[in-house]
């Protein structure tokens, strides 16, 4: 397999924007997930409005150094919507109005937005939220009309629909390159499967549950069995926190060696 994107999910307040943009300068696999909540704003995993703000501006300073296609390369940004902020965006897509609390909560706007974060993942569980295959698609056929970039939908028991949304607005026989599926059976709970997935067929797939570095060389070469010659990329969060609950720079750098070292020889990158 080739893992394209590592995705770290939950940097902060307490995380500082230089430090992120001095590891994706020295590994350029790296993805920042970044939780947007409005009700957890401010709180640990959920940077707050002033946070975004000087995310924002970073992003622009990268921006006029380098070009902004340069920019969106070397520090590559992904929106993992939550919440209320989740709804807002589902409900402003599907039904075409101009609805922009989702983003201008947190100290954006939709133009910025989508400039800044190559892709967004709406963190939904479709049973409980009662979205019907049809409502996905129309949010995912509105994303691709109206933005640049890609949207993530977890795949699990509660989504297991989520991907054929997408499917069914093409007929099946082609793909969608601007709908991605994360692979997730714990649901956003940080479990490692007894076995993991093959990649849903024609979709790019990616998985998380459990990953960090002390499991990292294992739980990869599981992968590696499902996923063969395709590509894929993958997602963790809280094996990047220390003892105080903080996201660790040091654990992200940790896990970036052990793929920079072993990956080559296990057939990962």
């Amino acid at each position: 397999m080739i893992i394209t994107t590592v995705t770290f999910t939950g940097a902060d307040d307490n995380t500082d924007i230089a430090e992120m943009i001095t590891l994706s300068k020295r590994f350029p696999m790296i993805e920042w997930g970044i939780l947007l909540s409005e009700k957890a704003s401010g709180s640990p995993r959920y940077p707050s409005k002033d946070w975004i703000e000087g995310l924002q501006k970073s992003f622009q300073v990268l921006q006029e150094e380098a070009g902004y296609f340069v920019a969106q390369e070397m520090f590559r940004l992904s929106a993992h919507l939550c919440g209320k902020t989740m709804r807002n965006f589902m409900s402003s897509m599907r039904d075409e109005v101009e609805n922009g609390e989702w983003v201008t909560n947190h100290g954006l706007d939709e133009r910025h937005f989508n400039y800044m974060f190559r892709r967004a993942q709406a963190n939904f569980n479709a049973k409980r939220e009662g979205f019907t295959e049809e409502f996905i698609a129309d949010v995912i056929e509105a994303w691709r009309e109206s933005m640049d970039g890609e949207i993530i939908t977890q795949h699990n028991d509660n989504n297991a629909d989520a991907w054929k949304a997408t499917q069914s607005m093409i007929g099946g026989n082609h793909t969608r390159k601007d709908h991605h599926i994360l692979i997730d059976a714990s649901g956003g709970k940080g479990k490692s499967p007894e076995a993991w997935s093959k990649p849903i067929s024609g979709m790019f797939t990616g998985y998380a549950g459990g990953l960090g570095p002390e499991n990292l060389v294992t739980q990869l070469d599981a992968i590696n069995a499902q996923v063969g010659d395709g590509f894929t990329w993958i997602d963790m969060e809280g094996s990047l926190r220390d003892a105080d609950d903080n996201f660790s720079l040091s654990r992200v750098e940790e896990v970036m060696k052990i793929i920079e070292t072993e990956g080559p020889k296990r057939g990962w990158i």
